[in-house]
């Protein structure tokens, strides 16, 4: 699955989008949408969207930071706490 920042959702099998300068692109795979809460609720692809959306200023190290204390927040796991499933997430800021 590929996000990018600027709003845009781009499902698995599209692989072209147009980019314009100043963008980033957020890149993350299943271990983001399928990681559980306590209460074995995913975090979802609504809620990475939400997360996207609400941090799309940030620079791509800064966001990349955001996203991981939400996810360890929601999962009830420290930030740098192993997960269920591995995480891949790739934040790109387009110059």
């Amino acid at each position: 699955m590929t996000s990018l920042t600027s709003r845009i959702f781009v499902e698995p099998a599209i692989r072209r989008a147009a980019i314009q300068p100043g963008a980033s692109a957020a890149l993350g795979r299943g271990g983001i949408i399928e990681a559980a809460n306590p209460s074995g609720d995913f975090f979802g692809e609504e809620r990475f969207k939400a997360c996207i959306r609400a941090h799309s200023h940030l620079p791509a190290d800064s966001f990349a930071d955001s996203l991981l204390r939400e996810l360890a927040a929601w999962s009830g796991k420290k930030v740098g706490m192993a997960q269920e499933d591995d995480l891949t997430l790739i934040v790109i800021d387009i110059s």
